[in-house]
């Protein structure tokens, strides 16, 4: 990252390690190597990203940040596969839901 990390999640069953970052970026970084696996980039208008969780039953990425978004990404190919504009208050947490497919 060039900035910050605002938050970090770990994927046990993967082996997985992820951050988001003030860059507004997240990555996906495995155990012993010092250069991440995956850069989640949402492109040149976001900010940062300052919330970041993982499913790894559902293999995706969570992250939220502060233009408003949340977003998922797939955990494997680091695409992202959705995202959503919440209402009028920057997004600075996110949390799966345990057994479910939903983001809190």
């Amino acid at each position: 990252h060039s900035k910050s990390i605002q938050r970090v999640a770990y994927a046990p069953i993967a082996g997985r390690y992820l951050s988001a970052s003030r860059d507004a970026t997240a990555r996906i970084w495995k155990k012993g190597n010092p250069e991440p696996v995956q850069v989640l980039d949402p492109g040149s208008d976001a900010l940062t990203m300052s919330g970041i969780a993982v499913s790894e039953e559902h293999n995706l990425i969570c992250t939220g940040a502060r233009d408003y978004h949340v977003r998922l990404w797939d955990m494997h190919t680091g695409q992202q596969t959705t995202y959503s504009k919440a209402y009028r208050n920057v997004v600075t947490f996110v949390k799966w839901c345990p057994g479910e497919a939903s983001v809190v």
